[in-house]
């Protein structure tokens, strides 16, 4: 019997990655089983889309928005530290403060921050020991931690608060010219507002 000098066949071709996927559904980070507030890597896939060639105008609203964008998150880092919070703490800080009334649970947090469970406890801890959050028990399920925010956190964050909100009221004009380069779409002008009640009028 003749020999063939092919070598073995080659092993059959994999149809893709067998791990399992994370999804973005309605707006919340979900994994394909549906359960939200668990803390991961995100890996996007991004499916080809049929569109038109972009312009040069476009790149350049695009490259634009871009750059406002981490002109602001460079803004929000730099008062982060100022105060002795890292960017992390910072958004923990906001993510407890805005779910008020509410008490937050760890797990909601870590899907807030987009962090596993144990890097939010372990931000947690250091934002304990500046005794600017408290963990509490949940009092509608005693196996579950909540977290509050303390008068101290909450004047600290007031403070960062203010100093967001004035950055933002300044680069408004500049992040909404790019973002709406980016999309194509124009504001509509507004009408002038009516005044209510009625005007006086002078008789001769």
């Amino acid at each position: 019997m003749q020999r063939s000098s092919a070598g073995p066949p080659p092993p059959p071709a994999r149809r893709g990655p067998a791990r399992r996927g994370k999804t973005w559904q309605g707006g919340t980070l979900r994994g394909r089983s549906g359960a939200i507030g668990q803390n991961y890597r995100i890996a996007i896939c991004v499916r080809p889309v049929q569109a038109q060639p972009l312009s040069d105008a476009e790149y350049r609203s695009l490259a634009e928005f871009r750059y406002q964008l981490r002109t602001f998150l460079a803004f929000s880092e730099g008062q982060a530290r100022a105060v002795g919070l890292n960017p992390q703490q910072h958004q923990l800080l906001l993510a407890v403060r805005a779910s008020a009334p509410e008490t937050p649970t760890i797990g909601f947090l870590a899907e807030r921050l987009i962090l596993r469970h144990h890097s939010v406890v372990g931000l947690l801890d250091r934002l304990e020991q500046r005794r600017l959050v408290r963990r509490v028990r949940s009092a509608r399920d005693r196996r579950q931690a909540g977290v509050e925010i303390t008068a101290s956190g909450a004047r600290l964050l007031h403070r960062l608060a203010v100093a967001h909100r004035a950055e933002l009221r300044r680069a408004r004009p500049q992040l909404m010219d790019a973002l709406h380069d980016l999309s194509g779409i124009r504001p509509t002008a507004r009408p002038p507002r009516r005044t209510t009640g009625a005007t006086a009028t002078t008789r001769k």
